[in-house]
């Protein structure tokens, strides 16, 4: 089986984190849709088992259970030549069901205005258990972005029919994520030059700012998400306050597109004019609380704020919400303008823009977040040290991380290194098989730490990343503390 699949290596990611036994049941699950759907094709010419990898992706990074990854594998095999008994001998009859239940009567059909024999057999089995909807939204997601190689015919059909029945069934169960992700999705496959637009202004507008976002994203980690050493002295848990995650999310395209289109010019829109950090916040920040506590969220937020964030020139801009409600919604801003949406609400509430009001919820929560650039996979590398030692390290890390990797006190040292017997600079990426020598800054024989700021760009994995922020907050006051 390929590894080299972004959406396959982040599923079998997640399987490691769950029990012997589920991740042995998404192997056996990805083994038998990749020998089901051997040598098929997209219409888009991509292979074929590239769509249930991202299907299972959807559902993996949201903690549904392990059964529905499975099911998200194989939820096009018994339409491509895969047999019940084939199903229930690898995964067992639950997952089989689950499979079988978005694969019945799927060819839509006429009866008196736009009607869907497998809408109305959907609808009976999510009474019970909404994770046939999932699983077929999910696919659904995936579809609507690849679509554009369809005939028009059946792109049109597909786009209503995601727009007038699973969008509303989406928002009937109130799953928030999905609902969002779908909206996405449909609005690429109508607009698909708006949302090429839409989407390169944004992610320009990121890159350009990158720096100034990683230092705030940063910051909140470290003051939301390790409260045992920032709390400790201060008395700010009196009332019960628990942080359960705090999560940097990118902003869904449409959405931004929704907030610039009124001043697009409908002939020729000039997306990079209208999406600037002056006008769209850069991304949005979830902050969960284990349980409801203080008197407003608002209250809860400002108790950090006052002492650790507020020293950082993070302002608060604007509240879009009523201090009582849920999610709490504040606007913030960093000193180089770049805006965020803070979003403060309790973990049941999460739990619910998760996964909807689900009567047969089976989930294992994402765990706490830890500070990790979307850049670095979960797929490992060997590189070996001057000495021929081997060093497994995050596909995608620099020569800085390697330093970092090897000791602590190297990485905030380095000065310059050579790979292959090359010298290069310090944010240069490794490959498969690099050997590295790191160069260190020294005095009479003393190492001397050289970090500086520029070099939270040039970090990708979370271990490099920490110690910096430990370093730069020992001898700079980095939080505020």
């Amino acid at each position: 089986m390929s590894t080299t699949n972004n959406d396959y290596q982040r599923i079998i990611a997640v399987a490691k984190k769950l029990s012997l036994q589920d991740e042995t049941l998404i192997r056996n699950a990805a083994l038998l849709a990749e020998k089901i759907h051997k040598n098929e094709l997209r219409k888009n010419g991509t292979p074929f088992i590239t769509h249930p990898w991202a299907t299972a992706r959807i559902l993996a990074d949201m903690g549904l259970d392990a059964e529905l990854i499975a099911a998200a594998l194989l939820h096009d095999t018994l339409e491509h030549g895969g047999e019940s008994r084939d199903l229930k001998d690898c995964v067992g009859d639950s997952v089989a069901e689950l499979v079988a239940s978005v694969s019945i009567n799927k060819t839509p059909h006429h009866s008196g205005g736009y009607q869907f024999t497998f809408h109305d057999s959907l609808s009976e089995l999510i009474k019970e258990d909404y994770r046939p909807l999932y699983l077929k939204l999910a696919g659904r997601i995936h579809n609507l972005h690849t679509i554009h190689k369809c005939p028009q015919p059946a792109q049109a059909r597909k786009i209503k029919e995601t727009e007038e029945l699973y969008l509303p069934l989406a928002k009937e169960t109130h799953n928030s994520y999905l609902s969002i992700l779908l909206a996405d999705a449909c609005f690429h496959a109508k607009e698909a030059a708006a949302y090429k637009g839409v989407s390169d202004a944004y992610h320009n507008l990121l890159s350009r700012n990158k720096s100034a976002t990683k230092l705030v994203k940063s910051l909140f980690f470290k003051v939301f998400l390790q409260l045992d050493s920032l709390l400790n002295s201060q008395n700010l848990l009196q009332n019960g306050a628990k942080v359960y995650n705090c999560i940097f999310k990118q902003r869904a395209i449409y959405e931004i597109y929704l907030e610039v289109k009124p001043y697009l010019n409908k002939d020729k829109p000039r997306y990079g004019q209208a999406i600037t950090k002056y006008t769209v916040p850069l991304y949005d920040i979830f902050l969960i609380l284990e349980q409801k506590c203080f008197d407003t969220p608002l209250s809860f937020f400002l108790s950090f704020y006052k002492q650790y964030l507020k020293e950082e020139s993070i302002v608060i801009t604007d509240i879009l919400t009523e201090q009582t409600d849920e999610p709490f919604i504040l606007l913030l801003a960093d000193r180089a303008c770049n805006q965020y949406r803070l979003s403060i609400f309790s973990r049941e509430y999460y739990e619910l823009y998760l996964y909807g009001n689900n009567p047969k919820r089976k989930i294992y929560l994402p765990p706490r977040e830890t500070f990790a650039p979307d850049s670095v996979s979960d797929y490992k590398i060997t590189v070996y040290t001057k000495d021929h030692k081997t060093k497994r390290i995050a596909k995608g890390a620099t020569v800085l991380d390697f330093a970092f990797a090897v000791h602590e006190n190297i990485g905030l040292c380095a000065k310059t290194a050579y790979v292959n017997n090359v010298e290069v600079s310090l944010n240069t990426v490794l490959n498969e098989s690099d050997q590295v020598k790191i160069v260190t800054h020294s005095i009479q024989g003393n190492d001397i730490p050289c970090a500086e700021f520029i070099w939270f760009e040039y970090v990708k994995t979370p271990r490099a990343m920490n110690c910096l922020v430990r370093w730069f907050e020992r001898n700079y006051g980095f939080v505020g503390r």
